[in-house]
């Protein structure tokens, strides 16, 4: 039987972990929320076929080709089930949203979002690889959150627009192989990347702007872990992915602490 109890307002659960911390508090501006370790449908190759929206917005992920689906690690980091891609190269992401939830989690120049992911690096990269996008694979317009080696292995953020233009930031804590981190992105609506705020294990970045531009519309696309469009910069097959949330609003650094709190304690690192 689960147990939990309270301690100067704050509830445990059983495991230890701060209940009221989980990515559940930024309801109801939480659009998006897929971790590893639940809601996974897997078949008899340990291949994911399924993965639910634990946010409950209804925004549940499907492989598009089952030889690209993630696979799944057991026990891969704390004891927890992780994901990763099933080729050193892949040549498109491994998990796209049905079409009708576009709209949910597709933004603009003047929509504030904030995105998170929890990874474990296992090797350095040698292209960029990209976590987390939204592109219609038509122009690379969309946006998306790698880790730019192209920049000396950080975390990089870009949004493009279908005319081509676009905002493309980046931080400066290199990411290093064998360690657990948690990236997040926030993103206050400015039309400006100056707007764009990166954060490692809760630690806002700091920032260099390497193109500020953007002009015109995102062309939203379906919503991408480990790919961005056909492009070849994916997830590698070594790095394990553990959680990601998105949210409709630009989200506090009381906020970020808490998620940063939360899946320190889970994750273990």
């Amino acid at each position: 039987m689960s147990r939990a109890f309270k301690l100067s307002g704050v509830t445990f659960t059983a495991t230890g972990l701060p209940s009221i911390y989980d990515p559940s508090f930024l309801a109801p501006n939480l659009v998006g929320w897929w971790a590893a370790d639940q809601g996974l449908t897997v078949n008899g190759s340990n291949q994911v076929t399924n993965w639910n929206d634990l946010s409950g917005a209804g925004n549940s992920l499907g492989n598009p080709t089952a030889a690209n689906s993630l696979v799944e690690t057991l026990a891969g980091q704390n004891g927890l089930p992780v994901l990763s891609s099933p080729t050193a190269s892949p040549t498109q992401g491994y998990w796209v949203q049905s079409a009708a939830a576009i709209t949910a989690l597709g933004f603009s120049l003047t929509t504030p979002f904030s995105i998170n992911v929890v990874i474990k690096r296992q090797a350095a990269g040698v292209v960029n690889e990209s976590l987390i996008s939204n592109n219609p694979s038509a122009g690379f317009a969309g946006w998306q959150l790698m880790i730019g080696t192209n920049f000396g292995n950080v975390a990089q953020f870009r949004i493009q627009t279908t005319a081509g233009s676009s905002f493309s930031v980046h931080g400066s804590t290199v990411l290093s192989a064998g360690v657990a981190y948690v990236i997040g992105v926030t993103y206050d609506g400015s039309g400006t990347a100056a707007g764009i705020q990166i954060y490692v294990n809760g630690v806002a970045e700091t920032m260099t702007i390497a193109i500020n531009t953007a002009t015109g519309a995102v062309a939203n696309g379906l919503l991408e872990i480990g790919g961005w469009g056909a492009t070849s910069n994916n997830f590698r097959d070594a790095d394990f992915f553990c959680e990601a949330v998105i949210a409709n609003v630009k989200i506090t650094t009381a906020q970020i602490a808490q998620l940063t709190a939360y899946y320190r304690a889970k994750w273990g690192f």
